[in-house]
């Protein structure tokens, strides 16, 4: 048993993999000398599996048994519309299983196998795992594994899941960013000062986005708030040039919409054209090409897609380049010079959507643009340098750090987690703390409909929250627990979890049982939920599995900006909804009183069944407004509150 514990950026375009010894962190090369390693998983002809830098070598040979991008799928549903999108994009098949989660189809040899993402990322992980041990020199078996912090419930379960395949006992789950900020602040907070800096750490990969904020004091690393898109990174800007490339061959060699334009200027008009729409830009190729569209050739695609990679790079560095592909598709060339505005204005929706969540974190973390100290950047796509400038102006020229290295700061910062978990003693780890936040409100439903939100977003994890609740009828022997996230006040415009029932509740009037239920966020982020009767005992409890926790990244932004659009019409349906559960709860003990108190008058029995009819029908009423509300609560005081004294005062 090794004495380490690896730290691994599990990327979704490259992963990385780190060890704390001798006092320091050591990003660990691959056999190829390689510190980061493509995420990539291909199966030869003869069975063999490759991973890393062999299988994308081989990817456009071999498309259709090369796998990539595997993070995106992971605890996601295949009717994900997302992931409906992304199917169109890969090389390989993508079916729907039995649960209607997703299954790789790919021919390993004369047979078809299928593999889940969880079994694909754990190859990986397995290969991180193998690199680690060969460089110490002893079998690994503990990592701490990151992920972005924007992933939901499911996916952080389908991480842990795919790293206990390959191996590894998973000593926490870390998001990006607060690994990233590790790597920042080592080297740049003395852990015995008592200083304060907020830092926004904008993490921009290959598949992921996050932004969080965290604020630095002597050796406490506070994330402070924290949002994203799970969607959104440098593999989309690649989809953008690939597109591009796909109108100007098309243009080029089989539209002849713009004859007598260069093949340049002609795909510059067809992108505007269709900018709009760029993402669905694969549909809007004519019907009329028939065999002719390079869309369907898997090969040429994916020459696309290595090429397209290439010219990203290249433009963040230099102001053109080219495209030089020889029979890229039936004998016909491709040959394309790209200048870095060409790029630029490709990307640009794409930059922009970046800046919501910065918006919105500083949003959270209720602070203005002028009290954060550095943006620290992370991930390969911060180096494009329009985005940097987009960020300067955003900040008012607010320092960008350069000083952590962008594919390593992830694993570096999970790496020096790793040895902390691992009881490292080493002195310059004694004072180090991390505080994560859980990106989305937890919370179940109650009377009505309603969020009762027990953890909210941005809360500190690990987290536990106990509240007491009750049965909304008479003599009911259960209750449904039902468990949400998401941040709009009605539990309908969130995301459904899990359920479980609480069975052999005592009969009794409603609001008399006691139910205590209790929401447990670990360090990984994972969620747990149980629920138990005070007075029989009879107890619950469901972990929330992934094939729950199915959120598609469109419904995580929605709820976020819903739950803003939408406050103050949210807020009144909450009041509506609660003011008619409790008139309705009023008349009940009304009907209650005039049933069993003796002293009670004909007149005022007339006035109260009077007053329980009124109280009914606008229970029911569909349509029913504040106004309304409020003037049955008046008319309550007015006609019922004197007859409820009179009966006490007799008493």
């Amino acid at each position: 048993m090794s004495q380490y514990a690896i730290g691994i950026d599990l990327g979704t375009t490259y992963s990385c993999v780190g060890v704390f010894r001798n006092n320091k962190v050591e990003i660990i090369s691959d056999e190829n000398g390689k510190r980061t390693m493509p995420s990539y998983v291909a199966f030869t002809q003869n069975g063999e599996r490759l991973i890393g830098h062999m299988a994308k070598r081989q990817a456009k040979k071999n498309p259709k048994c090369t796998i990539y991008d595997a993070k995106r799928f992971i605890g996601k549903s295949f009717y994900d519309p997302i992931v409906q999108e992304d199917i169109k994009k890969m090389s390989y098949d993508i079916v729907k299983g039995k649960k209607n989660n997703i299954l790789f189809k790919i021919p390993v040899g004369e047979e078809i196998q299928y593999f889940k993402p969880e079994e694909i990322s754990a190859m990986i992980l397995e290969k991180m795992k193998d690199i680690a041990s060969n460089y110490i020199g002893e079998d690994i078996t503990k990592a701490v594994i990151t992920v972005p912090a924007y992933f939901n419930d499911g996916q952080r379960s389908g991480t842990k899941i795919a790293g206990k395949m390959s191996g590894l006992e998973v000593l926490r789950i870390i998001n990006g960013p607060t690994a990233a900020s590790v790597a920042y602040g080592l080297d740049n907070i003395n852990v015995n000062e008592d200083t304060t800096k907020n830092i926004l750490v904008f993490d921009l990969g290959g598949g992921t986005f996050d932004v969080s904020i965290v604020s630095l004091e002597g050796g406490l690393f506070k994330v402070l708030s924290t949002c994203g898109n799970t969607h959104l990174g440098g593999e989309d800007f690649d989809n953008q040039i690939v597109e591009y490339c796909v109108s100007a061959f098309n243009n080029l060699y089989y539209d002849d919409t713009y004859s007598g334009t260069s093949c340049y200027a002609g795909c510059i008009r067809l992108h505007r054209k269709i900018k709009k729409d760029v993402n669905h830009f694969f549909r809007y190729i004519p019907c009329i090409y028939k065999n002719n569209d390079i869309t369907t050739h898997t090969k040429a695609m994916m020459r696309l897609k290595k090429s397209a990679e290439q010219i990203k790079k290249e433009l963040s560095t230099t102001l053109i380049s080219e495209i030089e592909l020889d029979s890229l598709f039936k004998d016909k060339d491709l040959y394309l010079t790209i200048t870095r505005n060409t790029l630029e204005e490709l990307i640009e929706e794409s930059l922009h959507l970046c800046m919501k969540p910065v918006n919105q974190v500083l949003m959270d973390a209720d602070i203005d643009k002028t009290s954060i100290d550095e943006i620290v950047l992370v991930g390969g796509s911060t180096r494009i340098p329009k985005l940097r400038e987009m960020l300067r102006n955003e900040f008012m020229n607010k320092k960008l750090c350069h000083s952590i290295h962008p594919d390593e700061a992830v694993a570096y910062g999970a790496t020096v987690q790793a040895a902390i978990l691992n009881g490292d003693d080493s002195e310059i780890l004694q004072n180090l703390l991390l505080v994560d936040v859980s990106p989305l409100s937890l919370g179940i439903k109650t009377a009505g409909g309603i969020m009762n939100v027990m953890i909210p977003r941005n809360s500190t994890i690990p987290n536990k929250k106990k509240e007491i609740f009750s049965t909304s009828a008479d003599n009911q022997d259960f209750v449904t627990i039902s468990i949400y996230e998401g941040e709009r006040l009605i539990v309908k415009d969130n995301h459904f979890l899990g359920e479980f029932t609480i069975q052999g509740i005592q009969p009794a009037p409603r609001g008399i049982p006691k139910i205590e239920v209790e929401l447990l966020v670990d360090s990984n982020g994972i969620l747990t939920v149980s629920a138990k009767d005070t007075l029989t005992g009879n107890n619950k409890k469901i972990q929330i599995e992934q094939s729950n926790a199915q959120l598609s990244e469109k419904d995580i932004t929605k709820m976020l900006e819903y739950s803003h659009t939408y406050k103050e019409k949210d807020e009144l349906k909450k009041y509506i909804i609660i003011n008619k559960y409790n008139l309705e709860r009023v008349a009940f003990e009304y009907k209650k009183l005039i049933d069993s108190h003796v002293g009670i008058t004909d007149n005022q029995r007339i006035i109260i069944e009077d007053e329980i009819k009124n109280i009914l029908k606008l229970v029911q009423n569909n349509d029913v407004t504040k106004v309304m509300i409020e003037e049955q609560e008046q008319k309550i005081k007015e006609r019922i509150d004197p007859i409820i004294q009179s009966l006490t005062n007799v008493l």
